[in-house]
Formats: structure tokens, C-alpha cells, sequence
């Protein structure tokens, strides 16, 4: 039979819409993971955590006097990333319970960071800094 061309026309525009909204996407993905920045922080915990076997295995030579700390990485600003911590969103048990505050002048300086390995190597140089020093540390 005879097609007045229409329904072509509507599944063109179809085809055209979908091409778009799919580029359109992998367009924002590309640019989020181009400018996507990491940051390292440091959480001061109460020094209750010291009762923790768990800590305490993993700081055998924590100095007593000395604050304890938890260091992490997080694609976050450090002060959202405290306050997941705090409101139990992908939070980390010694956080949730015992985080008192941010410690900017033990991460300013090395933020913001520009790839994922990157803050994995510092989050884990600061960790070893901190326990060298005596603190009691935790850091996933």
C-alpha cells in the first residue's frame, strides 16, 4: 500500500532522539570522570577507641598520650565525607562511633588530588606517618 512517509519520519526522529540522549550521556560521563577530584582527610577519634582489640591489633605500639586517627580517601570534600561517616552512609565503624572533627592541617596541603591511585598512596603514606610517629591509626 501507499505510505505517506510519516511513520518513517516518526521512527527517524525516534532513532535521532535516542542517539542523543545516548551520546549526551557518555558526553557528561566523560567530562565528570575528567574533572573528577579526590581528596584525603583525617578524622580524629576519641581516644575509647583504644579499647577496641580490633584497633588496638592494628596499632600494637600506639603511644597512650598521643591522639588516635582515622585517615581515608573519598571522591567527597573531606567535610561530606565526615558527615557520611557520622550519619552511617558507607561509614566506617570507628568513625560512626568515635569521630570527634576533621584535621585539615594533616591533609590540606595534598588536596585536591587528581586520580583514585593517587589519593590510595597518599591516604596510605599519611597512615604510615601518623603510626611511625606513635598515633594510633586507622585506615582501610
Amino acid at each position: 500500500m501507499f505510505s505517506s512517509g510519516r511513520e518513517h519520519e516518526c521512527t527517524n526522529k525516534n532513532n535521532l532522539f535516542f542517539y542523543f540522549l545516548v551520546n549526551y550521556k557518555l558526553f557528561v560521563g566523560i567530562i565528570v570522570v575528567w574533572f573528577m577530584q579526590y581528596y584525603v582527610y583525617v578524622i580524629r577519634l576519641d581516644d575509647a577507641v583504644l579499647k577496641s582489640r580490633k584497633f588496638k591489633r592494628r596499632n600494637p605500639d600506639v603511644n597512650m598520650g598521643l591522639p588516635c586517627f582515622y585517615v581515608g580517601q573519598s571522591c567527597h570534600p573531606p567535610e561530606t565525607r565526615f558527615w557520611q561517616h557520622k550519619k552511617g552512609y558507607k561509614s566506617n565503624r570507628f568513625v560512626k562511633e568515635f569521630g570527634l572533627g576533621l584535621c585539615p592541617r594533616l591533609y590540606e596541603s595534598f588536596n585536591p588530588i587528581g586520580t583514585r591511585k593517587e589519593a590510595e598512596s597518599l591516604e596510605a603514606m599519611l597512615t604510615e606517618r601518623l603510626r611511625i610517629k606513635g598515633h594510633g591509626v586507622w585506615s582501610n
